[in-house]
């Protein structure tokens, strides 16, 4: 295997990710996305497989192994990995969205340990997949230009959206599920096997939420209407053998920060709005329709309800 690093800032002050307030600056993704399309290029002409991922994340030991063993069929085009992501089931309740326990209203255990990797925009990610450089040289795909089919979505969401087009467009996939080989960092999961607390308690202002230190918890806690609570959070069996980084066992309760009205309108029906359909997991389609519900106090409203504040 080989690595080509992508290190944009150093090109220039203009290329830095973030700006002085700490939002993105415009239009970095987009070259981004460009330049990762110029790095898979100047691959080795042997390469036969690229994923393209970012420097937090976090790899499995036998990550690359089942790239190779999936790839190994000469028809398998994409290789996708379920993974932890601080977006796993984002229309349940805080906290328990993570859980391994059942439903609270339909009784059913979730579906996988942690977020299934569905290929399609909200329910993928960049370093998740495993892409057969050859077709995709061939066909000259690129993530840097999706973008004039991404609606009302910026260049951050062009690599869920390729691989929407790629699997649209009859590329054979092979997927591995029921284990975890990819983490997309911060997530409850990577979070918990620290030792750290998951602050869950508003994930549409944080970006899906946020991982902190036992003495910022206690300062978060002092108001009061946050609440801490112990979650069995959801893992394969085989999490502690495969990522290094563990230090403390995830079959043991981890600790959650939420809004003690974390089932109320303005917290989890604000989050059953604010993602759009491509984000609801099927399993959690009639929760989803609870909290939705509650954020419509009137039924016309619901009724005429056409769009939200993240869309496609």
């Amino acid at each position: 295997t080989s690595r080509v690093w992508i290190y944009t800032e150093w090109i220039g002050e203009e290329y830095s990710p973030k700006q002085s307030d700490g939002g993105w600056s415009e239009g970095y993704h987009g070259m981004l996305y460009n330049v990762t399309d110029d790095a898979i290029r100047v691959c080795s002409p042997e390469t036969e497989w690229v994923v393209a991922t970012n420097g937090d994340n976090l790899y499995g030991r036998h990550f690359i192994h089942q790239v190779l063993e999936k790839g190994s069929d000469p028809s398998v085009d994409l290789v996708a990995f379920d993974f932890y992501s601080r977006y796993q089931r984002p229309t349940m309740p805080s906290c328990d969205r993570f859980s391994s326990e059942p439903a609270w209203l339909t009784g059913e255990a979730p579906a996988a340990p942690c977020k299934r990797n569905t290929l399609q925009w909200c329910q993928t990610d960049l370093g998740s997949v495993a892409i057969r450089r050859k077709r995709l040289l061939d066909e000259d795909r690129s993530f840097g230009l999706v973008t004039d089919k991404a609606g009302s979505l910026d260049a951050a969401h062009n690599d869920g959206l390729l691989f929407a087009e790629l699997v649209h467009d009859g590329w054979t996939v092979s997927k591995v599920e029921d284990e975890c080989l990819f983490a997309h960092n911060p997530s409850f999961q990577t979070c918990a096997w620290k030792g750290l607390v998951w602050d869950d308690s508003n994930i549409t202002r944080t970006g899906g939420g946020e991982c902190i230190g036992r003495q910022e918890a206690a300062r978060r806690l002092k108001d009061p209407t946050m609440e801490m609570v112990s979650i069995f959070v959801s893992h394969p069996a085989n999490y502690m053998g495969e990522y290094r980084e563990v230090t403390v066992s995830l079959d043991e309760p981890a600790d959650c920060i939420r809004r003690r009205d974390f089932k109320s309108k303005d917290v989890w029906g604000h989050a059953c709005w604010w993602f759009p359909d491509g984000c609801i997991d099927a399993e959690d389609r009639e929760e989803h329709g609870v909290g939705l519900d509650l954020y419509y106090e009137e039924e016309e409203d619901a009724a005429s309800a056409s769009g939200h504040h993240l869309e496609l």
